[in-house]
């Protein structure tokens, strides 16, 4: 599978140096390699998971959200079949990610 830079690249070339930008009246210059870069860094951010398709791991930390856009960070209780919080409260999660990598120094 291609990368947003290849795919844009191949795409549009490289004759293109600059972009403008422009929402709300306000006027961005980037430079074609700071679009890559921000496209591959949206392409992966986590993205949300039915829980109709697929579960969490047991006894791995993730967030939990409902149908009405609560967020909660805990485990899968697979007796219950949901994300059971910090607080043994249950959320009634339809969606889960995991968490995103912790930084580094």
């Amino acid at each position: 599978m291609k990368t947003a830079r290849e795919y844009f690249k191949e795409e549009w070339g490289t004759g293109f140096t600059k972009a403008t930008l422009s929402e709300k009246g306000a006027v961005v210059e980037m430079s074609m390699e700071d679009i890559y870069n921000t496209m591959e860094s949206f392409a992966s951010q986590p993205k949300w998971i039915s829980v109709e398709d697929a579960l969490p791991p047991l006894n791995q930390k993730v967030l939990g959200a409902t149908e009405n856009g609560y967020i909660d960070l805990g485990y899968w209780n697979e007796e219950v079949g949901d994300i059971e919080s910090g607080t043994s409260f249950f959320i009634h999660a339809s969606y889960w990610q995991p968490l995103p990598t912790p930084p580094t120094k």
